[in-house]
């Protein structure tokens, strides 16, 4: 696929609208609490499987970084196909199919765990088909929010629909971390099971525009359909530099997700300090506003990275609870304000016709970037303790500031010249 002017230049402008104005369009509110609801579940299970996996394990840092590794890996082979596929059929259907699909192996995780039959070995072995209706889920949604609400309201509609995605991460993890408490992870799964047929109905409920004309799903427009991604990829200088810092920051951050589990002795606490990183996230949406400039977008994350690396090694270095919270919230916060940059400029640069298997590529290389770090800082903390393995993580994260941070992800500018 070339480079249409369509695609090489930035969308037209539009009149901004208030934050919340989305919210009274009927068909975002619909999206926003289906979405909202889906990914809430989904922490539930990613938490309860990690807290589950330190039970069952003897608390071994590597064996419990597997656990998001695991998820995050299957999610990068899988979501660009699954880009291509929720360019081309029936949204609707893809979203009842992942929804049921994830319900029906999470039942199936709950039973085994129920009768005493799961191991470390089963477990793992369940994550992949977990991250399968994840994976479809992601491209889908996320391409089918512009079809929610009018062009104008379309950076209120991300910030809203990232708010709805970090309050999931505070009610998801505290939810599962109650639970755990209460019935173990067994019952954390199980909630989030019918959790996740709610979601699925009110997703599907909403009329999404097609963009397209229906073609029917083959091999041979599968394999057309990929191979244009690519090439759109391999010349277009914006993605190539969005997709790099992406990479890089995630690596760095799946520290927390793998290695948090590991700190704490207790699931409540556990899920309690996950709530703080998704309460950061929150609290920095609703502080930070929206970039004014495509340079404000790039100044923000070069700050929301560094803050986000010195957190890390607040948070290897913080002797109590206490600092151990602040970190979280500080990195919960960085982490909003770089992927709510990097979203926003994917949302309004890519063109429509294959917005889906564009961001599916984002998501890719985010993914691809928790998988490949989990298991690093879970080896470092293996050898030198989960202090180490947080301040290895900020450390390499700071780094990468320095390393990235001229390589502009907006069309404006890359404009100024080569990087």
């Amino acid at each position: 696929m070339g480079q249409s002017p369509q695609e090489l230049t930035p969308v037209g402008p539009a009149p901004a609208q208030g934050r919340w104005s989305p919210l009274r369009d009927g068909r975002f509110r619909r999206f926003w609490a289906g979405g909202t609801i889906s990914m809430t579940c989904y922490w539930m299970i990613e938490a309860s499987c990690a807290w589950e996996m330190r039970v069952l394990s003897g608390a071994d840092p590597l064996l419990v970084s597997l656990v998001t590794s695991t998820l995050q890996f299957t999610v990068m082979l899988a979501v660009m196909p699954a880009g291509v596929i929720a360019d081309i059929v029936d949204r609707r259907r893809l979203i009842v199919a992942s929804h049921a699909w994830l319900g029906i192996v999470v039942a199936m995780v709950c039973a085994l765990l129920a009768a005493g039959w799961l191991t470390p070995g089963r477990l793992l072995a369940f994550l992949p088909a977990i991250a399968l209706a994840q994976a479809i889920r992601m491209p889908v949604i996320g391409s089918s929010l512009v079809d929610t609400v009018e062009r104008g309201a379309l950076p209120a509609a991300v910030a809203l629909n990232a708010l709805g995605q970090n309050a999931a991460r505070i009610v998801g993890p505290a939810a599962a971390g109650l639970l755990l408490g209460v019935g173990g992870a067994s019952l954390g799964l199980a909630v989030a099971v019918a959790g996740l047929l709610l979601a699925g109905a009110a997703l599907a409920s909403v009329p999404f525009e097609r963009r397209r004309p229906h073609v029917p799903l083959t091999a041979r427009s599968f394999l057309e359909d990929a191979r244009a991604e690519r090439a759109f990829l391999a010349s277009t200088r914006w993605k190539r530099n969005l997709l790099l810092r992406a990479g890089g920051f995630f690596a760095c951050a799946s520290a927390i997700p793998a290695l948090l589990p590991v700190v704490f002795g207790s699931g409540t606490v556990y899920g309690a300090m996950l709530a703080l990183y998704g309460a950061g996230a929150v609290a920095g949406l609703l502080v930070i506003g929206r970039p004014r400039s495509d340079h404000a977008s790039e100044r923000r994350a070069l700050v929301a990275q560094s803050m986000h690396g010195a957190g890390l090694v607040l948070l290897g270095t913080a002797g109590d609870g206490v600092g151990a919270a602040a970190a979280l919230l500080v990195c919960g916060a960085a982490w909003l304000a770089l992927s709510n940059s990097l979203m926003t400029a994917a949302q309004l640069q890519l063109p429509a016709e294959s917005r889906a298997r564009g961001l599916s590529v984002v998501y890719a290389v985010g993914m691809a970037g928790l998988a490949a770090g989990g298991p690093v800082w879970g080896w470092v903390a293996r050898q030198f303790g989960t202090g180490a393995g947080f301040v290895a993580a900020g450390a390499c994260s700071l780094l990468l500031v320095g390393l990235t941070f001229r390589r502009e992800f907006t069309l404006g500018g890359s404009r100024r010249g080569p990087v």
